[in-house]
């Protein structure tokens, strides 16, 4: 549904009377929200796979969800806030219209470089690892300090 509301606005977007002045405009309102559709499908599939292995592996749910959401949604927007205060900085008189351009390249490459790299990882663990991991669950472990002591 979510998919179909961006393709409506997408298509909006597209043919909007407004825009047909500007094609640069048009341009950069299709890609944006094609650029949203590819996000949304990378994200629910990263989320699918890092939230069943933090499911497995996490001590409470709240850590499970807390983390899954931490790695998939709210780093990539750090690194690109964190982005945009370097080149603000850098390139203070840069004109509005590349910054824009490059902001969704940038938000789209960093968010889909997080959704495949930790949800490919999730993955590869959640399919070799998963009878070890179920198990180490009911395993007594040492406790902090004795992992500290102890070494490696």
């Amino acid at each position: 549904m979510t998919l179909l509301l961006f393709f409506l606005f997408l298509m909006a977007a597209a043919s909007d009377e407004m825009l047909l002045e500007n094609p640069e405009d048009r341009s950069f309102w299709v890609l944006s929200w094609t650029a949203g559709m590819v996000m949304l499908v990378a994200d629910l599939a990263a989320l699918y796979w890092v939230g069943m292995w933090k499911a497995l592996t996490a001590k409470n749910p709240t850590r499970a969800a807390a983390c899954n959401l931490r790695r998939i949604l709210v780093l990539p927007w750090v690194v690109l806030a964190l982005g945009a205060l370097v080149t603000s900085l850098t390139w203070p008189n840069v004109e509005n219209e590349p910054l824009q351009k490059f902001f969704l390249g940038a938000w789209l490459g960093v968010g889909l470089a997080a959704d495949l790299g930790f949800g490919a990882w999730a993955r590869y663990r959640l399919l070799s690892e998963f009878r070890l991991a179920a198990t180490r669950r009911y395993e007594a472990r040492p406790g902090f300090w004795k992992r500290l002591l102890r070494g490696p």
